[in-house]
């Protein structure tokens, strides 16, 4: 009887450590699949907002708005032209990740 006992708890530690693996893979393709369907969905939104002048909020607790111009659009990447007291327009590309949200403006100087 003893023997089971142990051949038992053999068994769990010999099946158990693999499938935990197995459990924090999944978790991670899950995390990763939920950050690339956002991503997905951002840039979708700023398709729709090409040519279109607005004010973007950056991540950050010291980001400014931004009033620009939406030039071009990639799956992580965004160019905005935007008008820059000292250098005059300026273009920047910003990261899709790190914008927390964007207001589309009607009448802007640039």
């Amino acid at each position: 009887m003893e023997y089971f006992g142990v051949f038992a708890f053999i068994m769990v530690l010999a099946v158990g450590f693999p499938l935990q693996s197995q459990v924090q893979k999944l978790r991670r393709e899950v995390r990763k699949n939920k950050n690339n369907n956002r991503r997905i969905n951002m840039t979708r939104l700023f398709e729709e907002l090409k040519g279109k002048k607005c004010i973007i909020k950056q991540e950050g607790d010291y980001s400014t708005p931004i009033e620009c111009k939406v030039c071009d659009v990639d799956d992580d990447w965004v160019k905005i032209i935007y008008a820059d007291k000292k250098k005059g327009e300026t273009t920047k590309l910003l990261r899709i990740d790190n914008i927390r949200s964007i207001d589309e403006i009607e009448n802007i100087n640039i």
